[in-house]
C-alpha cells in the first residue's frame, strides 16, 4: 500500500459523502476505459462506449446523482445512477428515477434507461428486493475493480470507497444504543455539537444533552412548545416532531404541503416529519464531519418555515 494512505488506514482524515462518490465515478468514466468497460459489463451492457456522464440533474421527480447516456449498438441509453452511503432511502425515491427515465424516453433524449443504486454492501443488504432498482452495485465491488486493474490513482480512489463502506458499518453500530462499544464517544459528540450549533446556527436552540441517546433535540426562537426538531446522528435523519396536541392541525396541514422528498411518521402519538441525511463517523473527530452536520442543521431550518406555518394554522 502507498505509505501516506496506510498511515490512514483504516479512517480517511475526512468525511466521505455522496458528492465525493458521484464525482469519483464521473472521473473514472472520463479517464478510463477499462472502468467504463467493466461497469458496463457489470449493467450487462458489454461493448456500449460512454458518450457523456453528468452530476447532479435535476429535472420532476427529484435529482439523479450520477447520469450516464451510453451508445449501446443503435441505442442510446440513459444509466441513472443513485448513490448512497448511509443516508436512508426516501419514499418513492427508486419510483422517481423511473418516472424521470421514461419522460427521458418520451422526450427521445435516449431510447431507453436503466437504475443503478450503488452503495455500501452493508446498505444493499437492507433495501427490500421489491423496489425496482435494474441493478445494485456495492462500493466493495467497485473498490475491487479498482484494485484489480490497479488503473493510475487506483489506491486513493479504493480507500474512498472503502472509506464510505466502512462507515455504512460503524454509523450502523453505533446507532444501536444496546451496543455499549461507542458509549465514549457520544458525550464528547454532543458537546461539540452542541458548541457548533451555538456558534453558526443562533435562531436554533440546542440545549444540555448529555445522556447516551444516539441523537440531538433542537428548539428554535419563536415555535411554541410541542414543536421540536431531531437530528439521529448514525441513522441519518433529520425530523421535525409535532407532540400529541399538535398531531391533527400538522396533518391536515401536510396534506398536500409534504416538503419533497420528507416523509412521514406516526411515532408514540408525535408526528415526525422526516428528511434523509448524510450518516456521521462515530469514530471521525467532529471537526472532521462539520460540512455533514451543517447540511443536517441547514435541512431543519429549511423545515422551519413549514413549522411556523402548522403553529399559526393551530386554532
Amino acid at each position: 500500500m502507498n505509505p501516506i494512505l496506510s498511515r490512514y488506514n483504516p479512517i480517511l482524515p475526512f468525511s466521505v459523502q455522496e458528492r465525493d462518490i458521484d464525482l469519483l465515478l464521473i472521473e473514472q468514466l472520463h479517464v478510463s476505459r477499462a472502468f467504463a468497460k467493466w461497469l458496463t459489463g457489470r449493467l450487462d451492457l458489454s461493448g456500449a462506449t460512454v458518450e457523456t456522464a453528468r452530476h447532479s440533474v435535476y429535472r420532476e421527480y427529484g435529482e439523479t446523482d450520477v447520469l450516464v447516456i451510453i451508445r449501446f449498438g443503435n441505442e442510446s441509453i440513459a444509466v441513472m445512477i443513485e448513490d448512497k452511503i448511509g443516508a436512508p432511502m426516501q419514499p418513492d425515491q427508486c419510483e422517481r428515477y423511473h418516472l424521470r427515465g421514461n419522460i427521458l424516453c418520451e422526450e427521445r433524449a435516449v431510447d431507453r434507461y436503466t437504475t443503478v443504486l450503488c452503495a455500501p454492501g452493508g446498505y444493499l443488504a437492507g433495501v427490500p428486493k421489491d423496489q425496482r432498482w435494474d441493478h445494485r452495485v456495492s462500493l466493495e465491488e467497485i473498490a475491487q475493480s479498482l484494485e484489480s486493474a490497479a488503473y493510475p490513482g487506483w489506491e486513493w480512489r479504493h480507500a474512498i470507497l472503502i472509506a464510505a463502506a466502512s462507515r455504512q458499518t460503524r454509523a450502523r453500530e453505533a446507532d444501536n444504543r444496546a451496543n455499549h462499544a461507542y458509549d465514549s464517544v457520544i458525550a464528547p459528540l454532543k458537546k461539540a455539537y452542541r458548541d457548533f450549533v451555538k456558534t453558526r446556527y443562533p435562531q436554533l436552540q440546542a440545549s444540555r444533552q448529555e445522556g447516551r441517546d444516539r441523537e440531538y433535540y433542537l428548539k428554535a426562537a419563536g415555535l411554541p412548545g410541542g414543536i421540536r426538531f431531531k437530528h439521529a446522528f448514525f441513522r441519518g435523519e433529520v425530523s421535525l416532531i409535532f407532540e400529541r396536541a399538535w398531531t391533527p392541525v400538522a396533518e391536515r396541514h401536510l396534506q398536500g404541503n409534504l416538503p419533497e422528498a420528507a416523509w412521514t411518521v406516526q411515532h408514540g402519538g408525535e408526528l415526525h416529519v422526516r428528511m434523509a441525511v448524510e450518516v456521521m463517523d462515530p469514530l471521525l473527530p467532529f471537526e472532521k464531519q462539520e460540512e455533514i452536520a451543517a447540511k443536517a442543521l441547514d435541512q431543519i431550518c429549511a423545515m422551519m418555515s413549514l413549522a411556523q406555518a402548522i403553529a399559526k394554522a393551530h386554532p
